[in-house]
């Protein structure tokens, strides 16, 4: 009998614990990691274009979203794009991958399956930005005044080298 009222005394106290431990509020994620980059409403700026930030949550359900289809490398992956607060922002998804390259850029053609660099460059072209990693969901934020309507496909190009990674179709 002593036994069990000590092992109930032992799950009381554990359970008394574990409610204060959840009661107590969590510190803010979005504090300063760095202090040479400057961080507003979950964008991170840059001089060439917007990557935002990994945690901001969507508001809106997808205007454009496909799988991206790799050119004789490796890409897996798709993409989606959607409206944040009036912005338009292009993301790839969370097992988005290409192959290593040292310059990968991210594009808007006209072309709706570009094979190589000189279909693109030939064609109307946006460029989005640099790819941020290899790896992984990243987001960018696209122009406001761009008319999606026009482009067929987004491009994965390394203009160093004139290799297309691959592309996905612009859909909705």
């Amino acid at each position: 009998m002593k036994k069990i009222m000590v092992l109930m005394l032992i799950l009381i106290l554990a359970l008394t614990a574990c409610s204060k431990v959840q009661e107590q509020p969590m510190e803010d994620k979005d504090e300063v990691v760095n202090d040479n980059v400057d961080v507003d409403d979950g964008v991170v700026e840059d001089t060439d274009y917007v990557v935002v930030d990994d945690e901001v949550e969507t508001e809106d359900e997808s205007l454009y979203s496909a799988d991206f289809d790799p050119n004789r490398q490796l890409l897996i992956g798709s993409y989606k794009i959607y409206e944040l607060k009036g912005d338009l922002i292009l993301e790839f998804s969370d097992d988005f991958e290409v192959g290593k390259s040292e310059d990968i850029n991210v594009y808007l053609s006209t072309i709706g399956r570009p094979a190589e660099a000189q279909h693109v460059f030939r064609a109307e072209y946006e460029i989005i930005g640099d790819l941020v990693k290899p790896k992984g969901m990243q987001r960018f934020e696209l122009p406001l005044n761009i008319d999606l309507i026009k482009y067929k496909s987004i491009v994965l190009l390394d203009p160093t080298t004139g290799i297309v990674h691959g592309s996905a179709r612009l859909t909705n």
